[in-house]
């Protein structure tokens, strides 16, 4: 009997451990997915990076 009882334990505990495996998985899936970056945004930040350091340039010399 006892034999048993382990084996249910066993079971329930590798089930448990089954489904936390595969949420994390899904999980961490779908946040790579919502954190691509596209190259729209991209060429934006690229853009906006350009500009600052162009300010940069300008309050630097002109001081």
């Amino acid at each position: 009997m006892k034999v048993k009882g382990r084996h249910v334990i066993l079971s329930f505990v590798c089930l448990v451990l089954g489904f936390m495996i595969s949420f994390s998985y899904q999980f961490t899936k779908e946040q790579l997915e919502s954190n691509q970056v596209t190259e729209q945004q991209w060429n934006e930040e690229t853009k906006i990076r350009k500009e600052l350091n162009e300010q940069n340039e300008k309050i630097m010399s002109s001081n």
